[in-house]
Formats: C-alpha cells, sequence, structure tokens
C-alpha cells in the first residue's frame, strides 16, 4: 500500500500554446506528511507537453536517502486536447528525527532553466506502541565459524478489526506491510518467491495486564557467518501501514474492503546477541581444510591394473549436513605416502554436490611398478559438539602396476638376425598375390561408398535423443514453471476468454459484463506475458507493463483505449462502442501484441 503523491504545488511554470494540446508547464509536489523515520516519501516532478527538457537531478538530501528515480509518461485527451504528461518519481526515506530540508531542484525545459525553492520538513520518530513488534529468535547463542546458525524473524501485528467490513483477517494484516519500503536484512532473499507468510496466533499483554491478539508473522532461514564476532543480521526495518480506517468498494460485479486511513509504523528487530567463534589452532593437523560439522568419508579407484604413468581417477565423497557448496577437497598434496608413490596434478578441485553428498575426482599416476596400493587418505573436520578435531581415514587400495611397453629403436630398422634381408622385387603373376598392371583399376576400388540409407542409419539415433530431450524439458518446465507456462498459453487463455465474451455480449442487455469479461482478459493476458500469472493488473499496470517492456506507442494507445472504454461500459454503462465489437477488438490487439516481445 502506497500513499499517492498529490500535495500542492511548490512551484508551476505555464506556457501558452496552440489550441490543438493543453497548455504546457512544470509541476513539483511531494506526498502529504506526516513524516516518519524510515518512511519513504516521494516527490514528483511532472513535465506537461513539452518534449524538449532534461531529466532532472536530485541533490543529496542531508538526514535521508534518495532512492532510483522512477519515470513513466502519461497520455489524456480532454475535449479533443491532447495532453502528454512525463512524471518522474523520487522516493526520499527519512534518517533521523527533525527538520528535513528539500534542497532546490533544477530542470532545464527549452533551453530554460527552472528551479524551486527549498522546503523544509518535519521528520518524526514513529512510535509502534503495542501494534508491531519485530523479534528474531536464533537457535543457539553462539556458533564456531563455518557452522549453520537457524533464525525466525517473527512480525508481530495487532488485529485490526472491522466486522461491518469483514476486514481483520491474516491476510488483510498482511497486506497492511509495506514489503518494498521495509529493510530485510538477511532475510531479503526469501520473499523472491514467497507471496504468502506463514502465520499463527499470538497474545501480548499489555503494561495494564491486559491481553491483546496479534497475527505473528514468521520467516526462516539457515546462514552460514562469514566472519567472526558477532552476528550482523543486515539492516531490518519492518514498516507496516497500520488501518485506522476502512471502507467497502462496492461495484456491479464486486465488493470489496480497502483501507482509505493509516498509520505508518516501523520497527527494529530485537535479538540476543549471536557470537561467531574462530576454529581454534591448537590440534590442527596439516591436512585440516576447513570443514565444519560431522562427515563421513569414502575412497574408490579406476582402473586398479595400470601400468606405469597410466592415469588412476580417485573419486572422494563427502558426505554431511555442512555447507557443501564451500567445502574443499581433501588435500592430497599433505599425504607424504601418497606423494612419495604417485604423480598428482597440482590444480583446484570443484567437486559436484548432489544432495548431502559432494565428491571430488582426482587422476593420479603410478611412478613406478613397486607400487602395491594407494594408501590411507585423511580428511579431518572439527566436531562442534565435541569441540575437537575429528581424522577419517579411507581405506588402502591395493592395486597392480606393471612396466610399460617399449619397443627399441632398433626393433624398427632390423630384421632377425637368422635372416637375411632380399634386396631384389620378384615379380609374381599369379595367386592373389598378382601385382596389378591396371593402375585406374587399382585406385577405383580405393574408395568408400556411402548410400542415403547408411547415414540415414547413422544420423537417426543422435536425432531420435535430440528430439525426446527436448521434449522432456519442455514438458518439465511447462510442469514445474508456471510463469513460463502462462507465457506459452497467455494466447489462448485470452481467446477462450474473450469467446466466453462474445457469448455473453449476444445476449440483452449484457454489455456490461462483455466489457468486464473483455477487461480481465486484456490484463490477464498482459500479466501472463510478463511473467505474473498470479497477478490481477489494473489498466493503468497493464499499460505501464506494455511500455516498460518496448511495446509500440501506437499498439499500447490501441490497448489503451480498448480498456479506457471497457472501463466506461462496466462501471457508467454507457459507450461509443457495439457490444458485437469489443471482443472482436480485443481478439485483434491480443493478436497484435502476441507479435511483440515482452
Amino acid at each position: 500500500m502506497r500513499i499517492p503523491a498529490h500535495s500542492g504545488k511548490l512551484t508551476t511554470v505555464i506556457v501558452a500554446m496552440t489550441a490543438s494540446v493543453a497548455i504546457a508547464g512544470v509541476e513539483f509536489s511531494i506526498s502529504p506528511g506526516p513524516y516518519y523515520i524510515g518512511a519513504p516519501f516521494d516527490l514528483t516532478i511532472k513535465v506537461i507537453n513539452e518534449s524538449e527538457h532534461e531529466p532532472p537531478t536530485l541533490p543529496e538530501i542531508e538526514g535521508a536517502d534518495v532512492g532510483e528515480i522512477f519515470r513513466s509518461t502519461q497520455q489524456t485527451i480532454i475535449n479533443f486536447k491532447a495532453s502528454r504528461t512525463v512524471v518522474y518519481q523520487f522516493p526520499i526515506t527519512p534518517r533521523r528525527a527533525g527538520p528535513l530540508v528539500i534542497p532546490s531542484i533544477q530542470i532545464a525545459i527549452a533551453g530554460e532553466s527552472m528551479q524551486t525553492s527549498p522546503k523544509t520538513l518535519t521528520v518524526s520518530k514513529s512510535d509502534s506502541g503495542d501494534l508491531l513488534f519485530v523479534e528474531v529468535h536464533p537457535s543457539r547463542e553462539s556458533i564456531y565459524l563455518g557452522e549453520s546458525l537457524e533464525l525466525t524473524l517473527e512480525i508481530w501485528i495487532k488485529q485490526y478489526l472491522d466486522r461491518r467490513n469483514n476486514f481483520g483477517t491474516a491476510t488483510d494484516m498482511q497486506s497492511c506491510i509495506d514489503f518494498r519500503n521495509s529493510s530485510w536484512g538477511l532475510f531479503g532473499e526469501l520473499l523472491e518467491d514467497l507471496r504468502r507468510l506463514p502465520v499463527r496466533h499470538g497474545q501480548r499483554t499489555d503494561a495494564g495486564g491486559v491481553e491483546h491478539q496479534y497475527y505473528v508473522y514468521q520467516l526462516r532461514r539457515t546462514v552460514w557467518p562469514e566472519k567472526t564476532d558477532l552476528l550482523d543480521l543486515g539492516n531490518i526495518s519492518i514498516i507496516v501501514r497500520y488501518p485506522l480506517r476502512v471502507d467497502r468498494d462496492r461495484t456491479f460485479f464486486f465488493s470489496e474492503a480497502r483501507v482509505t486511513r493509516a498509520r505508518p509504523v516501523i520497527a527494529a528487530p530485537e535479538m540476543d546477541p549471536v557470537v561467531v567463534k574462530p576454529i581454534p589452532t591448537p590440534g590442527q593437523p596439516p591436512w585440516f581444510n576447513g570443514a565444519v560439522g560431522r562427515y563421513q568419508f569414502a575412497v574408490t579407484a579406476k582402473p586398479t591394473e595400470v601400468r606405469i604413468g597410466d592415469p588412476i581417477t580417485l573419486t572422494m565423497s563427502l558426505r554431511g549436513g555442512g555447507q557443501l557448496d564451500l567445502l574443499q577437497p581433501p588435500r592430497l598434496e599433505k599425504v607424504a605416502p601418497l606423494v612419495e608413490q604417485f604423480k598428482i596434478p597440482d590444480e583446484m578441485l570443484a567437486g559436484e554436490v548432489k544432495g548431502n553428498t559432494k565428491r571430488f575426482t582426482q587422476t593420479i599416476r603410478a611412478r613406478n611398478d613397486a607400487v602395491e596400493e594407494i594408501p590411507q587418505i585423511p580428511f579431518t573436520y572439527f566436531d562442534t559438539a565435541s569441540e575437537a578435531f575429528v581424522t577419517l581415514h579411507s581405506d588402502p587400495i591395493p592395486i597392480h602396476v606393471a612396466v610399460s611397453d617399449r619397443m627399441a629403436v632398433s626393433t624398427m630398422v632390423e630384421s632377425d638376425t637368422g635372416s637375411r634381408v632380399s634386396t631384389r622385387l620378384t615379380h609374381r603373376g599369379e595367386g592373389i598375390l598378382a601385382n596389378y598392371s591396371d593402375i585406374d583399376a587399382l585406385l577405383s576400388e580405393e574408395g568408400f561408398a556411402t548410400v542415403p540409407q547408411t547415414v540415414a542409419w547413422i544420423a537417426s539415433p543422435p536425432v531420435l535423443f535430440l528430439f525426446i530431450t527436448l521434449v522432456r524439458r519442455r514438458h518439465t518446465r511447462l510442469k514445474f514453471d508456471v510463469a513460463y507456462a502462462s507465457r506459452r498459453t497467455a494466447k489462448t487463455t485470452a481467446l477462450r476468454a474473450l469467446q466466453r465474451a462474445a457469448t455473453a455480449g449476444e445476449r440483452p442487455d449484457n454489455l456490461r459484463e462483455e466489457a468486464a469479461c473483455v477487461l480481465a482478459a486484456v490484463t490477464q493476458f498482459v500479466a501472463d506475458r510478463c511473467g505474473s500469472p498470479e497477478m490481477s493488473l489494473t489498466r493503468a499496470e497493464a499499460v505501464q507493463r506494455l511500455r516498460q517492456g518496448g511495446v509500440s506507442q501506437e499498439r499500447v494507445r490501441s490497448i489503451d483505449a480498448l480498456l479506457d472504454e471497457c472501463e466506461s461500459l462496466q462501471y457508467a454503462g454507457s459507450g461509443s462502442q457495439r457490444a458485437d465489437a469489443l471482443s472482436a477488438r480485443a481478439r485483434h490487439c491480443i493478436n497484435e501484441l502476441q507479435k511483440e516481445r515482452f
């Protein structure tokens, strides 16, 4: 939920234009107060009917953070007069209480520089009182570096109950959390794919001994601290727009409760300190690689019958519950018996993680034929439960190393000492050893003939394998990737909805129903194509998504005009569009949008 920016103008410049367009100018506005620490508000600059201008820049504001600029364009036609407005929004987040000075802002319009006067706002500290509590509960008070820690973030929101408007469920209160402007620290990554927070009921007793009901929203995460000292949660500041008044929006088709007045409350988490301790150095074996936790260790080798210098592949498997992605391989160069008998490449092994097992492979080569086994390979981890180093040893692997076959140079150029080399050429005219007298016939028999059937038999297995792989991959993605599946079927789904709309429009006095169906079909098509299949878009949001996706301006205007006509028919019951033409127009727009890449 976001408070709209619609406060009074700071500076307005008006220039007379031709009668075919609306007047031009610049408007500066600031979201209405009150202003609180950590609660963002917007500074808005509107450039009206002026294409030649430089985007404004906002100077640094002492005591506040300025977020990324948001730019949008609005096209309106009133009384046959066109108006184009470019809107720039700067989110500003106060970081301290007291006066906040918005400095002068300059903007160049058609070569002329304009600026606002400085504006002073009053920032207060938002006392959450008993409306909001934020807590973080760690699974332990101290851990070792490299050890995992379970953290639970709990957001306690006091229940607001409005029985008349049927408002106050867990979903209603979660909608009051300002996810975009809150700071989540270590828990920020969890919110990307999470649409609904796990929730439970809780009770708290105030200073007067009165018990109040709360919704407790939870986020759980496993972390592996990267440095010693006290655990740093990052910047966590939760903003809740707590309801003060709720009204019900009623339309022809639905009724919805909406918060019309809210108070921002902000809370930072409370947590007992967690100490991250370093791994002790006394008693560390030379081959210790930093592993923390508990592991099982096994080594296999293939082949076990080789010649001197032939490669032997060692597979080292580590199974455990630690952070396997960062787990280092056993340090083979520190194992003296292995280094003495085998050549070991000097390279860093990446390893492969599958489930709770990580495997490393390394190639070694026997130095001589006296090697009879691959010696024990040690692996050491630090056991946090016993606070001691534990060393595991693999079993010795028997191998057989033979001497490599070598051919002396003399055997390549000399024959047996008991035989004599004939230096005379003998002509044979009989049998299969007869000399060829026809050179052309001899050369013609050395060609390799291929036929189409042979090529087809050779090529068919890899082609078939590739086809099956692509089909299975597409089937799997359609099954598990909701956004991809919705994008692929967006047009089909929309056309089916339009067919239902056309059927509704054929019945008398159902123009409003058809308009609502067309509006829903087009906006849902845009949501599906943008990868937001579970999000319902308003007309303005759908048009904005199309513009951000690079859709041509002509098609965006066509879609906007269609949706405007649908809204007019749906809510006002009036419009110039005939019932049987709405679905046809929408079908044409969707077919055209299908050609766009957005």
